[in-house]
């Protein structure tokens, strides 16, 4: 025999047969019957009932002591006891006929019989029992206290006297409900249960089954399914506000948010419904913290009193004096979180601190959600952000004015929606005004920013290592840098406002180390997307010396047909082969030249005069224009004598088969010398 926790039982008051009574709830006890090593099993009685079924047996003296046969048809009756409870059943007969059903054995039917004839002793010993001894099926609460997972019981609020009816107040039922089944579950048969207080305790509980609470116009679901919405209120300063409060109507709200965030925990790990934690308006003096892990079917709000939208200032305050060092609202878990009419003030104490915080596969959505004086307004680490709307001001310092934060901040593999796309104004915000860094965007980062606002930044928006933002529509003005994109980063303009004559920022853009900028912001017909890059293939140091007045070859490299058949248009642009020789010029008694030819064709040629002498650069240029026209151009230059020279001349190589580039070199005069130092090759396209 083993209690509820599973702890073995040897000394008993309740008789020989081995019955743990359980605690007593409203008039009811849980019997717990274990045998072997199954798995206990509930049986529910009424207390009269029990003591009149131990006394008959000892009356009868059947159980000498616990027989395994006894203890067997005891769990079974106690299995029979289950299914008479899921089948509903009004009657010993027809739980007899379940049992036969299901293939019970025959020991059932003594266990059964035995259990109806304590009821009859008790009914006929005093009315002991609390109903009627109609059948083991009639037994109450019928649900209640039944074990259904280790640690864990069930209970009905309908075995509490709920009625559920849309007209009988059940308030004082559903609270003695609430108080037996704390931290277990509690099951709502359909039916409206009408409240008339707030109850105690509602959320400390796993609910389950269709049944909805109604008080006053506020309908609550315990367990809400798809569409369904609730409602969680918070006052910071209402006489009526309390964190033991239920929450779910005006008058009865909580005092803190954390409050009302805790209170989903137990609808969770994924809440199902439409959750709202509605915010009046006022001071609110916290670091919330949304409880990890959990989840949501549908986005979860928490939304202020509407103010008619951006840019209109909230009247639901986050702030914990100057210099917090917290996150206003801390979203490290993976739900999607719906943030509106809300402003987050003076969250500047640490380099971490900010109004809202996301991370983790945290969605989080800021809607008219201000920030003002706070180090991120709103950060995303491994998180979406969105933000539609608001003012976001002042932010990214410490309160001694250090520190380099953001109004907003996408952080190591974020996505960001910053304004809203294809909006076509300016009108619907957000604003982001006298930060540090407006948007920042670092450590592969992505997304858009959108008809956002710009106005006296230090920098607008900062694009870093590997990041990108997509900048439609968005306006600048009298920023010291509008863009400003480093470290392999990516800047797409379409359709910018940049401010001019007083409202010009000083910088319009700033690309460093890789970065690249994309869009119509630069150039009418050619988007910077499609620019060819310039790469070096080979860099060679022959250290040659040509003495000879026939071409002597530098270097030669074939090119593959048919790649070189180009053809350039506004998407491909041009296919370019370059070849750079350093030199010397030795000797005054001819000329000296460099040639650069394709195939057949007649070479480009840099002569330099017989008076030249010293260091020498030539650079040669073929560029494929079409399938079977390239042009040739060279250009000398030396460190010192006359200014650069240039050759230029049209090559109609077809490329249909590998054809070679080379560059060769010669002197006029044997007593000269052409010396090389440096050959380097390279290509574009």
């Amino acid at each position: 025999m083993w209690d509820s926790s599973g702890v073995p039982i040897t000394e008993l008051d309740s008789g020989p047969l081995g019955i743990w009574p359980g605690p007593k709830i409203q008039g009811h006890v849980t019997v717990m019957v274990k045998s072997g090593d199954a798995p206990a099993l509930p049986w529910q009685t009424n207390e009269a009932a029990q003591r009149a079924m131990v006394k008959a047996d000892a009356a009868e003296g059947r159980v000498s002591s616990f027989e395994p046969r006894v203890d067997k048809a005891v769990t079974d009756a106690s299995l029979a006891l289950q299914l008479a409870e899921e089948a509903t059943l009004p009657s010993v007969e027809l739980v007899d006929a379940r049992i036969q059903e299901s293939g019970l054995p025959a020991a059932v039917t003594d266990a059964v019989q035995r259990a109806q004839a304590a009821e009859t002793v008790a009914a006929a010993a005093g009315g002991e029992a609390n109903e009627a001894a109609t059948g083991v099926a009639a037994m109450r609460p019928r649900n209640s206290g039944r074990a259904v997972g280790q640690g864990e019981l069930i209970f009905n609020v309908r075995d509490f006297g709920a009625v559920g009816n849309n007209t009988t107040n059940d308030s004082a039922a559903v609270q003695a409900a609430l108080t037996a089944a704390a931290g277990n579950r509690l099951v709502w048969p359909a039916g409206t249960y009408l409240i008339a207080q707030t109850l105690s305790g509602l959320h400390q509980v796993r609910h389950e089954g269709p049944g909805q609470i109604v008080r006053g116009s506020v309908t609550f679901y315990p367990a809400p399914k798809k569409s369904q919405p609730n409602r969680l209120y918070v006052h910071p300063t209402s006489v009526n506000a309390s964190d033991t409060n239920d929450g779910i109507t005006s008058i009865t709200p909580f005092k803190t948010v954390q409050a009302a965030f805790n209170a989903l925990v137990n609808y969770g790990p994924v809440l199902d419904g439409e959750w709202t934690i509605q915010l009046a308006a006022g001071i609110y003096d916290e670091a919330v913290r949304v409880p990890e892990n959990l989840r949501s079917v549908s986005p979860v709000t928490m939304h202020g009193p509407d103010v008619g939208g951006h840019p209109n200032v909230p009247t639901a305050r986050f702030s914990r004096g100057a210099g917090a060092a917290y996150l206003g609202l801390r979203v490290y878990s993976p739900i999607e979180l719906t943030v509106k009419d809300v402003k987050f003030s003076d969250y500047n104490g640490t380099s971490s601190s900010g109004g809202i915080g996301a991370a983790n596969g945290a969605v989080v959505n800021a809607v008219n959600v201000h920030a003002f004086r706070c180090f991120y307004g709103l950060t995303s680490q491994g998180a979406r952000l969105d933000a539609k709307g608001g003012i976001i001001e002042d932010c990214g310092r410490l309160p001694d004015g250090s520190g380099v934060g953001a109004g907003i901040r996408s952080l190591m593999l974020s996505r960001h929606s910053i304004g809203t796309q294809n909006a076509g104004t300016l009108a619907l915000g957000p604003i982001i005004k006298g930060c540090r860094y407006g948007v920042y965007a670092q450590e592969s980062s992505t997304g858009h920013v959108d008809y956002v606002t710009f106005e006296d930044n230090e920098d607008a928006v900062v694009l870093r290592v590997n990041s990108r933002a997509n900048l439609t529509g968005s306006s600048f003005a009298r920023n010291w840098r509008d863009v400003r994109a480093d470290g392999n980063s990516h800047a797409f303009f379409f359709d910018p406002v940049f401010g001019t004559g007083a409202n010009e920022s000083q910088v319009h853009l700033l690309s460093n180390t890789g970065a690249e900028v994309t869009g119509a912001a630069y150039f009418t017909d050619r988007d910077p997307a499609y620019a060819v890059v310039p790469k070096t293939l080979q860099t060679m140091y022959p250290n040659q010396s040509i003495k000879a007045t026939t071409t002597t070859l530098i270097h030669r490299n074939e090119l593959k047909a048919p790649f070189w058949r180009n053809i350039s248009t506004g998407l491909t642009g041009g296919k370019t082969v370059r070849v750079r020789v350093i030199g010397e010029l030795i000797g005054t008694a001819g000329t000296k030249r460099v040639n650069l030819r394709l195939g057949d064709s007649t070479p480009a040629s840099i002569v330099f005069t017989a008076v030249e002498t010293g260091p020498f650069e030539v650079v040669g240029t073929i560029f494929f224009r079409d399938i079977a026209s390239q042009l040739i151009h060279c250009s000398g230059t030396r460190h010192l004598g006359t200014s650069v020279r240039h050759a230029v001349v049209p090559a109609t190589e077809a490329m249909t088969a590998d054809t070679w580039a080379q560059v060769d070199g010669q002197v006029e005069n044997t007593a000269d010398t052409l010396l090389i130092h440096a050959v380097e090759l390279g290509w574009t396209g």
